[in-house]
């Protein structure tokens, strides 16, 4: 599958992605604004889209997958604060010292291959699903924010994980934002591309997001 089947299959649905957002839900409190972004402006994602399939890194040489590269090297072990009370992550940055200190209570494993971690005094959920476009990542969408949000409502925090804290877990990490935090699903993944640069759900999941974010629209409307 080439990139420009990507931005095709995608492009009916880039203006919603962009313009629309979705309607006030019932989560009045809101830790997300609180925190300064890590870089000024992230790049365009509609080009991002054009990069081809969601990997580590198999566009052509460019400066964009110049600067993906040195990126990712530099955010493979660092735990990405998105809110007050979330996180995001890949595997290889991991280690139970370090989500003591940052006060982590729940960690969400989105993988298939990594078991379920055995951390003391730490809540763990798997949700077992590969970083494959044709995967369905959308039956975890509810689960995913709802788990989240108890558990901010707890007064805990809660890290999403999945391999490389690119694709899956960033997914899982807009639903949430989408659903409690009145977040479109451009200005939730340009929220979190402002706090982890190296973030590119693929376009399979992307697609599902779009049609999540229907759903929660067409919810708020009917509720309405």
């Amino acid at each position: 599958m080439n990139s420009v089947y990507h931005v095709l299959q995608l492009k009916p649905y880039y203006q919603r992605m962009t313009d629309t957002f979705v309607p006030k839900s019932q989560d009045n409190s809101d830790d997300v604004q609180e925190l300064p972004k890590r870089q000024r402006k992230p790049p365009g994602f509609y080009k991002d889209l054009s990069r081809g399939k969601v990997q580590v890194h198999t566009a052509a040489q460019s400066q964009g997958s110049s600067n993906f590269t040195r990126n990712f090297k530099k955010d493979k072990y660092e735990i990405s604060q998105i809110t007050n009370t979330l996180f995001l992550s890949g595997v290889h940055a991991i280690d139970f010292q370090k989500i003591k200190e940052l006060g982590i209570t729940t960690i969400i494993n989105v993988t298939t291959h990594i078991p379920e971690w055995k951390f003391k005094g730490i809540k763990c959920y798997k949700f077992p699903v590969k970083d494959d476009p044709k995967e369905d990542i959308s039956v975890y969408f509810d689960s995913a924010a709802d788990i989240i949000r108890s558990v901010r409502a707890k007064k805990g925090k809660t890290l999403v994980h999945c391999h490389a804290g690119i694709s899956r877990s960033t997914s899982l990490c807009i639903a949430y934002l989408m659903k409690y935090k009145r977040k479109g699903l451009m200005q939730a993944y340009r929220h979190i591309r402002g706090r982890r640069s190296i973030i590119r759900p693929n376009p399979g999941f992307l697609s599902q997001l779009v049609h999540f974010q229907d759903h929660l629209i067409q919810s708020s409307r009917v509720r309405g």
